[in-house]
């Protein structure tokens, strides 16, 4: 007796991008910089289900607070204060909800 597991598909960048409605390039420097966990596969990463929800659901860090953070302090003041967090851009569960939604209608 042989049951087949069926998995969810893996969001590309793109669609991770169209569901958090950031650029593209948003989302490519959070999976270079570690934030976001994903998989490259072939030429694409490929971001898992999970991973998605467990970078939603964690706090963000202050770009100030990374040591390795090369970004200009320019760029710090303009992205930084309580419009940055996802808290404050986003209703709770947001994302999570457009990510569950985009995965049924597949």
């Amino acid at each position: 007796m042989s049951t087949s597991a069926t998995y969810p598909k893996p969001f590309t960048l793109a669609e991770v991008a169209d569901i958090l409605r950031v650029d593209y390039h948003v989302i490519y420097r959070e999976v270079r910089k570690k934030r976001l966990v994903a998989q490259k596969v072939g030429k694409e990463y490929q971001v898992h289900v999970e991973a998605l929800d467990r970078y939603l659901l964690e706090p963000w860090q202050n770009p100030a607070d990374d040591p390795k953070d090369r970004t200009s302090g320019c760029a710090k003041t303009m992205s930084g204060g309580s419009s940055s967090t996802m808290e404050n851009r986003f209703p709770p569960g947001y994302a999570v909800g457009a990510a569950r939604k985009l995965l049924n209608s597949r």
